[in-house]
This record gives structure tokens, sequence and C-alpha cells, in this order.
């Protein structure tokens, strides 16, 4: 199964509150998969509320379609951050369940 897609918001709200300024830790994690791909939105994500957010989703095999996102956030804490990079490690939502400590910061409501 393909490495995740990560997308981070770059809205001002969520780049203001965000734990990782650089967005180092997520970066890293990406580059010790094989195919795991991170993108930071130009613009904001929408939900301001929960800021700052990031979605992961599977990546579809070639020729397929898309595939749902998990959205998450507030994600204030660095451990957050962390629970999150060791996820994308460990391959995301298609080779492994949501971490634990990221199931309370699951925004159900907006997939």
């Amino acid at each position: 199964m393909p490495d995740p897609v990560v997308v981070t918001c770059g809205g001002r709200r969520c780049v203001a509150l965000r734990p990782d300024a650089s967005g180092e830790t997520l970066r890293a994690a990406v580059r010790e998969t094989s195919g795991a791909v991170l993108i930071r939105s130009q613009g904001c994500l929408g939900p301001c509320v929960w800021a700052p957010v990031a979605l992961v989703a599977p990546r579809s095999e070639p020729g397929g379609g898309p595939l749902a996102a998990t959205v998450l956030g507030p994600l204030h804490r660095q451990a957050d951050l962390h629970s999150l990079a060791d996820w994308v490690r460990d391959g995301g939502p298609a080779a492994a369940p949501l971490p634990a400590p990221l199931r309370d910061l699951q925004r159900r409501d907006l997939t």
C-alpha cells in the first residue's frame, strides 16, 4: 500500500498556532518513508475552530479515485505532531490504525 499524503493548513490561524513553526517534524517523517507526500496548502483549509489542522489520506493505487482523508485538529502540542509523524512513518491510514493520542483530535464531522 502506498504511503500517505499529508496536507497541513497554510491559513494564518493554523500557521500562528502550529507548535512546530518550521514544519520540520512532519518533513522529517515524510523523508523517512518510501513515498509519503507532504503538502502545505497555500491558504486556509476551512476548519479554523480546530486550528492547526492536518489532513492525512491514503494514496490510491495508480488509476484509482480519491480516498477519504482523516482530519486532525487542533494539533497544539508537540506531542501531537510526534504522534502524527510516527503514524506517517508507519504508513498512515492505509497501513495502521489511528494512534490513541490522535483519536480525540479526529474531526469526523468534516469527512
